[in-house]
């Protein structure tokens, strides 16, 4: 869906208020930045759901320390519908924001069948669920890798926004796809600090390399914008910033980490 609308935190704020929302894949990148951005407001609860314990920890230590809303942690597969069931027979959620999937391309393209079972099989699941349990919203975090898709983990997030479309419940699904989210989990910009932080060499495949950017708090906006409208099921394709070479962005990193360690010198290597 193409509409340009000015972004109201203050509306998303009260589309939230006094709910119980579960955001699936919380221990992730995007996850956490919901996670952090929902704490804020006045929910009723808000439930962490995810496979990787330790980050789900970590989050809920962050979390504690603002001890701004009632919380849940959940550790777990979202492809177990004993447990999805459970969890939402106990909860109640009335929002659901689907952030859990398997994402990095080269790994995906070696597992599958794990890219399948996670981002469709686990979307049919909690689809499934958020239906029979009456849920009036679910948002589905996508990618603009699903957009012919060349890859398996983009033709596995293209199944799932498929899976959105087809809904005929009484559940709101709506799927919102997003560009490069700078600093993301297995992002060129995690990689880029890591060379960076082991004293280099700094390694760009192609200097004409370009991408659009989105901030955290830019795709945490976007998402949670997409409950404002009432459609069954929609795809909302996320407006994204100015493009970016990478080369600027390599360079970005490498004034903070000079500004930090003047007497530190790194080498830059372009492969092509």
């Amino acid at each position: 869906i193409g509409r340009k609308q000015t972004f109201d935190e203050s509306i998303a704020q009260a589309a939230v208020a006094g709910k119980c929302v579960l955001i699936t894949g919380a221990a992730g990148f995007i996850g956490s930045g919901l996670a952090h951005s929902l704490s804020r407001c006045s929910l009723e609860r808000l439930l962490l759901l995810d496979i990787a314990e330790s980050g789900l920890h970590d989050l809920s230590l962050e979390l504690e320390r603002n001890g701004l809303v009632a919380r849940e942690e959940i550790v777990g597969d979202i492809c177990d519908a004993a447990l999805l069931n459970e969890l939402f027979d106990q909860h109640r959620p009335r929002i659901v924001l689907h952030a859990a999937a398997c994402k990095h391309v080269p790994l995906m393209e070696k597992n599958p069948f794990t890219a399948a079972k996670t981002n469709i099989l686990g979307m049919q699941r909690v689809a499934e669920v958020a239906s029979a349990f009456g849920v009036d919203e679910l948002i589905l975090v996508s990618t603009d890798k699903a957009v012919d898709p060349a890859s398996m983990m983009g033709a596995t997030k293209r199944i799932a926004e498929l899976i959105v479309l087809a809904n005929r419940s009484a559940t709101r699904m709506k799927a919102v796809r997003l560009g490069n989210v700078w600093g993301s989990t297995g992002s060129v910009v995690p990689i880029l600090r890591r060379q960076i932080d082991q004293g280099g060499p700094v390694t760009i495949t192609d200097a004409a390399c370009s991408r659009h950017f989105l901030s955290l708090q830019e795709a945490v906006q976007r998402l949670l914008f997409a409950l404002l409208f009432e459609e069954t099921a929609a795809l909302f394709v996320a407006e994204v910033g100015p493009c970016y070479r990478f080369m600027e962005g390599a360079e970005f990193l490498l004034d903070r980490a000079c500004d930090n360690r003047a007497d530190t010198e790194f080498q830059f290597i372009v492969l092509r």
